[in-house]
Order: structure tokens, then C-alpha cells, then sequence
């Protein structure tokens, strides 16, 4: 069932603020530069006078980034096989969607970062609300960072595991969460991904909850709401497209509601 006229325009203005507020928004119409996958690798590049823990890779030189965290909505899990001096590496692969932009976040499948993470993501129960995914230089060991996943604005409490199989780990969260396990060839994963209308409807999703944000309404006030509306409700991941759909409807019906926010 396509969405209402209403619903889409409320849509198109969620993301076009949001891109507005970024400062990159593209033209309705004409020539436009095609949204391409950004690659950050995990690594303290800077050395130990530098607190940087990722950086990216342009004309063959690494552009070190000093944010904290990465915040969107998680989309997927790889695993990536390597090969360096004659050894194969397996890296683990997060892909983030932050509004209109893709993120794939690069890091050893055994490393401090990736074991924090994975042990995060082992504790979400939904990945249809957007999600951070932060970094933490180690004050001991200058090589080594940290990696933990926020929700809400709270770090996930996990507990520390260094014994944990992290392929293990990561082949679980994947099952849960619908991720396939099958590892990627040894060349770069596509820089343009196509969007099914799953995927599609989760962005929709993303945007909409990102707008009732912003007006006060919480992730345990919209499970509510999903709750009164499918009984059987556990996340929207386990959601048909037919209810995701109709559950989008109601929610840009609530968000409507609210004064101009823009």
C-alpha cells in the first residue's frame, strides 16, 4: 500500500532539513553528485600525541577524523577477507546510513574496537532506531581503540569478554538481525548500494523517528505506540512491509501533529 500524499511530503521535509542542517542539500532536479559509500578505517594514524582513532583514505593518504562517534541507523554487517604479507586477514564491515549518506566502518575482527562493538550490537534488541557508534583512544597501549555502541545517547552496558570468539559474535548478531554471513570478495564492496523497499521503508522509519526526537517522543513512548496498534509487537525488524508501512503512516500522522519544527 503506497503512502499517503500527506505522509510522503512530511518525508521529503524530514530529509531535506535534515540534509539543509548538514549543509549538503542537492538539487530536486539536474545534474547531482551520486551519493557514494564513505569508507573510515579504525587506527590510531596520529600516533600517540594525536587522540584521532579513524581515519579515511583519499589520493592515497590517510585523512585522519577526529569526531567521537558515528551516529545513524544501523543496515548491515561483513565480514571481509584480506590478504597481507601472504596472510589472510577477516575484517568486520558496519555499514551506517546517516541520512543520505552510507558509511562503512573498517576494523580486524578480533580487535579491542570490533569486540566492543559486536558485544554492543549483541545487546540491541531492534535496529530500526538509530544508534552511535563510538571510538576511545587507549591511554595504556598507543595502537589501541575502543569501540562501544550508544543508544539514546547512553553507552549499551556490555561486560568485557576477551575470550569471546568474535566471528562467533559476529555470525549471531547477523542471524539475528536478518544480516547475511556469507564473506565478501577480496575487492571493495559496491559503492552504490541499492535500496529494496525494505530498505526503503526502514530509511523512511529512520527519518520519521529522527523528527518526533526532536519534538521529546522516545523510543520506550513509540514502542508503546506500536504496541497499541500490533499486540504482538517485538521490534520493527520482525515487522511485515505491509505493517512497517502502516505503522510509518501513523507515526508521520503523529509527528504532524506537532508545531512546525523546521
Amino acid at each position: 500500500m503506497p503512502l499517503q500524499p500527506e505522509a510522503l511530503e512530511l518525508l521529503t521535509r524530514i530529509a531535506r532539513s535534515l540534509e539543509s542542517q548538514s549543509g549538503n542539500l542537492p538539487p530536486a532536479m539536474g545534474l547531482i553528485d551520486l551519493p557514494r559509500t564513505q569508507y573510515l578505517y579504525v587506527g590510531r594514524e596520529g600516533g600517540k600525541e594525536d587522540n584521532s582513532c579513524w581515519y579515511r583514505r583519499k589520493d592515497e593518504q590517510n585523512i585522519l577524523i577526529h569526531a567521537d562517534g558515528l551516529a545513524g541507523q544501523l543496515i548491515g554487517l561483513e565480514s571481509h577477507t584480506t590478504t597481507y604479507k601472504d596472510e589472510d586477514k577477516i575484517k568486520l564491515r558496519i555499514l551506517m546510513r546517516c541520512g543520505s549518506q552510507t558509511y562503512c566502518i573498517q576494523s580486524g575482527m578480533s580487535s579491542v574496537f570490533s569486540r566492543g562493538i559486536l558485544l554492543g550490537l549483541k545487546e540491541l534488541e531492534d535496529i530500526g532506531f538509530p544508534i552511535t557508534i563510538a571510538v576511545r583512544p587507549s591511554k595504556e597501549e598507543e595502537k589501541v581503540v575502543f569501540g562501544s555502541v550508544y543508544l539514546n545517547q547512553q553507552p549499551i552496558k556490555t561486560t568485557w569478554d576477551k575470550s569471546i570468539d568474535c566471528l562467533a559474535l559476529f555470525q549471531s548478531i547477523c542471524q539475528k538481525f536478518g544480516f547475511s554471513t556469507e564473506p565478501t570478495a577480496s575487492a571493495p564492496i559496491a559503492q552504490l548500494r541499492p535500496q529494496s523497499t525494505r530498505k526503503q521503508l526502514e530509511n523512511d522509519f529512520f527519518q520519521v523517528f529522527t523528527a518526533l526526537q526532536r519534538h521529546g517522543v522516545t523510543k520506550e513512548d513509540m514502542q508503546g505506540s506500536a504496541k497499541s496498534l500490533f499486540p504482538n509487537f517485538t521490534t520493527t525488524a520482525n515487522m511485515s512491509d505491509e505493517d512497517l508501512e502502516k505503522f510509518i503512516t501513523h507515526l508521520t500522522s503523529w509527528a504532524d501533529s506537532f508545531p512546525p519544527h523546521f
